[in-house]
């Protein structure tokens, strides 16, 4: 996957659509943060990989370890109940074991994605400084993409495609500028075509990462 191509695009995009919510008039307390992630998650294990390429048999049944997620959030506190948030995230899983229809197997390669989403988040127990929250966003799986590997060769299928995903968590506000935040989340992108970056072959497979965060964000 080529990340620094991505991130750098993906930056972009997030710090121009922070100027802009930044550059909006303050009301009813609203005001924009920044906030940094990361955490761990992992992928459905025994997922089926359908395969469709001369060098694989037509099928796998697949299994993960556990993966590392990073990114960050540009957000608009829209007052204590409500918040609105674009999120660049970075999200990779090791094979435990790959296994095609014909007995070949790999335990070396990663299912790994680029995510841009756009999230809402309503909070309960406004006015305490330990909030509840749930959340849902709609996800552009900007690069999701699955490597075979064996010895130092790697073969990769890549795609984009949309999902959604929900979250709930909770947040803690150190003071007027700082919070933690810890939240489970759960994305769905389901019957994910990736293509052969060298050949014509295709890869399907479902996308859904189930992902543990913490996060620590700044107010301005």
């Amino acid at each position: 996957m080529p990340f620094s191509r991505t991130f750098t695009r993906s930056a972009l995009v997030l710090i121009t659509s922070a100027t802009i919510l930044g550059a909006a008039p303050s009301a009813h307390g609203a005001r924009t943060y920044l906030k940094l992630v990361a955490g761990f998650g992992d992928l459905d294990d025994g997922g089926t990989l359908e395969v469709n390429d001369p060098r694989f048999s037509s099928s796998a049944d697949a299994s993960y370890d556990l993966g590392l997620r990073s990114g960050l959030a540009f957000g608009w506190n829209l007052d204590d109940r409500f918040a609105l948030e674009l999120e660049y995230l970075y999200s990779t899983n090791d094979f435990d074991t790959v296994v095609f229809s014909d007995g070949e197997r790999f335990e070396e390669g990663n299912y790994a994605s680029v995510v841009i989403s756009a999230n809402a988040y309503t909070f309960f127990r406004r006015d305490q400084n330990v909030r509840p929250y749930l959340g849902a966003g709609l996800a552009w799986v900007q690069e999701v993409d699955i490597d075979f590997e064996r010895d130092g060769a790697e073969t990769s299928f890549e795609t984009d495609d949309f999902g959604f995903q929900v979250m709930a968590g909770v947040l803690w506000d150190l003071n007027d500028r700082w919070a933690l935040d810890l939240q489970a989340r759960f994305l769905a992108a389901d019957g994910v075509e990736m293509e052969a970056e060298e050949g014509s072959g295709t890869v399907r497979a479902d996308y859904r990462p189930l992902s543990l965060f913490a996060g620590l964000s700044y107010r301005f």
